[in-house]
């Protein structure tokens, strides 16, 4: 991570519909957004979960994408790199080995930052787990703003992954999701609980509008490191943008050491009943 990472840092949420399949319009669409995220002084721009292809994933062969040489990387570079920007989101990737995954990266004014993360946990109601292969690895992106950790729509429910980007000092959690409005009260509770179980800030842009599993629910948020939503969006197609202070999340852990006091040795469930007694 930088030596003296910068303190505050103006983040953009992209929340909008996704004409599902049809890559090219979507970044067409996007444009205007991008550069009017970029005039408003946004230095990371969030896009949402498989923003350029949505979820018609029986095509995801077509669809998918080499990386960085695939076209949509090419495209955020471009925008990237003419408006200094970061941005991050989500597509359909396509390895050597002809395994496709929904890959979150991102992209700075020089080109990709870091690793691609490779969805953990994929959602079988959406039919990932059918078209899909499961990454298995957390990635942190060493940005200007200290240590950042990535997650994907269903990530947001399994703790494990957002406690593990803390305990590796990462104060920053970013999201990017296509969360349905049928469970839109879930997420609203799951991004104040993984901010403050882990006295982290997270950043979360939503898609809206129709899908083939219902229409997604919206609500881009910014969650501080006390729980607490800081701006959110409805359910309309929006540009959310805020300026964090990302000197909070110390102040929050420096008086509530909850990150210091984890011990994993003890939350193993006992083989006998009396195996306590022996230590």
């Amino acid at each position: 991570m930088p030596a003296n990472p910068e303190s505050t840092l103006r983040v953009a949420l992209l929340q909008r519909a996704v004409v599902d399949g049809q890559p090219q319009a979507n970044m067409r669409a996007a444009e205007d957004d991008v550069r009017r995220a970029a005039k408003a002084g946004a230095q990371i721009l969030l896009l949402p979960e498989l923003w350029t292809t949505g979820f018609v994933l029986e095509h995801a062969s077509r669809l998918a994408e080499a990386l960085p040489e695939g076209p949509t990387v090419q495209q955020w570079r471009a925008w990237a790199q003419r408006h200094n920007l970061y941005i991050v989101g989500s597509l359909l990737e396509r390895d050597k080995q002809g395994r496709i995954y929904n890959t979150a990266l991102c992209v700075g004014p020089e080109g990709p930052v870091g690793t691609p993360y490779r969805k953990i946990h994929l959602f079988g109601p959406m039919q990932e787990d059918r078209y899909l292969s499961p990454g298995c690895r957390p990635v942190v992106w060493s940005l200007p703003w200290g240590p950042v950790g990535i997650g994907i729509c269903y990530d947001l429910r399994f703790p494990e992954l957002w406690r593990t980007y803390a305990r590796h000092g990462v104060t920053l959690f970013l999201l990017v999701a296509a969360w349905p409005q049928a469970r839109r009260d879930h997420w609203d509770l799951l991004l104040r609980a993984r901010a403050v179980d882990n006295l982290a800030y997270i950043v979360a842009v939503n898609r809206v509008g129709p899908g083939r599993f219902g229409p997604y629910g919206g609500g881009s948020a910014v969650v501080d490191p006390w729980g607490q939503v800081e701006v959110q969006a409805g359910t309309d197609t929006t540009l959310l943008l805020t300026t964090l202070d990302l000197r909070r999340v110390q102040k929050a852990r420096a008086r509530l050491p909850v990150l210091q006091d984890v011990r994993p040795s003890c939350y193993a469930i006992p083989e006998s009943p009396h195996e306590d007694d022996e230590r």
